[in-house]
């Protein structure tokens, strides 16, 4: 089977901050090792909104005449660039545009790298040891202010004719090579840390990309340019890396859904959407749940092999949080649960890691209120099939020993710790002397002084009835042997 990513995203309201607060973090987003940026001093009001409008009539402008600046482009105008084939690549577009990084800067108010080769209007592309780090608030207004098309049909259908002919061969072959290093997560990290070891131990060979990437997923046979997929996918591996990605995405799809709908729905991944609004005693902002792999066919059951899971909030298309390597098999269709099973009053993340048809497990991340994030958390992990009572504060684990000895184990947190406070155990014995089997039930209780458990009652039933009203309640909850 053809690889490819496959998602579904579960949208949920719930609350994770209080009210009060709920502003103060609504935009919070992690960046580690993110450097700051110098601010501008502060304008009014007024001044922002005309420097604003200035700006986005020069970007029109600059649409409305891409034509004249592609017919008289010269050899000069793409010696910054260091390119030998103009008519190619992104530094090939940028030669064509001809605006200078300074406008860009100046237009954005932003420095475009944070870190790098390049500094005062140099670009320096031969570097071996160190590449470009964009600076993630100037690829933001890049997404939101260099597409006017995505606010006016008018426009678009103005602006359409130089997309197709400067911008379509090019937005396209991003959007594919980035989809094909998405759809194997494992080898996007391993060519993320070859890249890096190849800078730190500064043996980066001449034209590594053309080297690596030439007809990286055989996507030449498709009609794209070698030169074209082997500089767009090293351009996504620089953007994991220096924290970018998600936003140069997000721009990207922007851009393709305004002019090449067409292509993008062709070509977008395979989706299974689930909705579940659930009412929490606080103000819910909105929630999506996105959980990136690969399906697979288990027992002719539809099975995602998830390796990513990104949360997004209040409909932003950029994540707030990602969770990498997670590496299980879950139901493409019931292995997101959100519940909050450490009673804390927060929503956490459960997702079904067992798909053999013998035990129900789930993988877990609980939300923490004061980091606003969710954490991986391993206690609940060897449980089968935990149910999580909110009235009685308790958990409930179903195992199975064989098919006639099945139990349930309920534990409650006490002084933040879980502990085991009961057992119920029901066992179907067939002797030889007796003409019909014995079921036999049992329930263990914890001791007074809260140290171990106890024989409480024990109850033996002629026949199999009992047996099969225990079952009944316990293969609807687990996975039974004998279904």
């Amino acid at each position: 089977m053809t690889t490819f990513r496959a998602l579904f995203i579960f949208i949920l309201s719930l609350l994770y901050v209080p009210i009060s607060q709920a502003d103060d973090h609504a935009n919070l987003k992690f960046s580690p090792g993110a450097k700051s940026v110098q601010t501008l001093p502060k304008t009014s009001q007024t001044e922002t909104v005309n420097q604003s409008s200035t700006v986005d009539l020069e970007i029109e402008a600059l649409w409305k005449n891409l034509d004249k600046k592609w017919v008289n482009t010269n050899d000069e105008d793409c010696q910054q660039w260091s390119t030998w084939l103009p008519e190619q690549g992104l530094r090939g577009f940028l030669c064509q545009l001809k605006i200078p990084l300074s406008k860009l800067e100046k237009w954005s108010k932003q420095a475009i790298f944070l870190t790098g080769p390049h500094f005062n209007g140099h670009l320096d592309f031969t570097s071996k040891v160190q590449f470009g780090h964009y600076n993630p608030e100037f690829v933001n207004w890049l997404h939101k202010h260099l597409i006017p098309a995505a606010r006016s049909p008018a426009f678009r259908a103005l602006t359409q004719p130089w997309y197709d002919r400067y911008m379509q061969r090019l937005a396209r072959t991003f959007y594919v090579t980035h989809e094909q290093l998405f759809a194997d997560l494992n080898y996007l990290e391993q060519e993320k840390n070859t890249y890096l070891e190849l800078l730190n131990s500064k043996q980066l060979p001449d034209f590594y990309a053309e080297s690596a990437y030439w007809n990286f997923g055989n996507l030449e046979a498709k009609g794209f340019s070698n030169y074209e997929i082997a500089m767009t996918t090293l351009f996504w591996i620089r953007r994991i890396i220096d924290g970018t990605e998600d936003e140069f995405f997000a721009g990207l799809k922007t851009l393709m859904e305004t002019y090449d709908m067409g292509f993008t729905v062709e070509h977008q991944r395979v989706t299974i959407q689930i909705s579940q609004t659930q009412q929490v005693h606080l103000y819910p902002p909105v929630f999506t749940f996105e959980v990136l792999g690969n399906p697979v066919t288990i027992a002719q059951s539809e099975v995602i092999r998830v390796q990513q899971l990104k949360i997004y909030q209040n409909q932003s298309a950029i994540p707030f949080q990602t969770i990498d390597n997670i590496e299980v098999k879950s139901s493409a269709t019931q292995g997101l649960i959100l519940e909050d099973v450490n009673f804390d009053g927060y929503l956490d993340i459960r997702l079904l890691k067992d798909t053999d048809g013998k035990q129900k497990r789930y993988l877990y991340w609980f939300f923490d209120p004061v980091w606003k994030q969710f954490f991986s958390n391993q206690v609940f992990e060897e449980m089968n099939a935990p149910w999580f009572d909110p009235i009685t504060k308790t958990v409930n684990s179903h195992w199975e020993l064989n098919s006639n000895l099945r139990g349930i184990d309920e534990y409650r947190y006490q002084d933040d710790q879980l502990q085991l406070i009961k057992q119920e155990i029901y066992h179907l014995v067939s002797l030889p002397d007796q003409e019909v089997p014995l079921t036999i039930s049992s329930v263990l209780r914890e001791r007074t002084e809260g140290k171990g458990l106890v024989l409480s009652e024990q109850t033996v039933h002629r026949g199999s009835a009992k047996w099969e009203e225990f079952q009944t309640h316990f293969c609807a909850v687990a996975v039974c042997s004998n279904q």
